[in-house]
């Protein structure tokens, strides 16, 4: 479901928490069929060393043609 929403473009901001472990690979944190370019409007840093995040999307270019 929830990619379902990132798809359509309903998702108005990203908070996401990234934590100091270092793995090599993982699985993405959504599986969408679009790119979407994200702003970051906010980070702070957390007492446990990791870091909160905060994105919004960028608009989407509208194509014309």
């Amino acid at each position: 479901m929830v990619n379902q929403l990132l798809d359509l473009g309903l998702v108005d901001e990203y908070r996401v928490c990234i934590a100091p472990i270092l793995l090599g690979k993982g699985t993405p944190l959504f599986r969408t069929s679009t790119v979407t370019p994200l702003k970051l409007t906010e980070a702070r840093p957390l007492e446990t060393g990791g870091i909160l995040a905060r994105y919004v999307p960028e608009p989407r270019a509208e194509h014309v043609g």
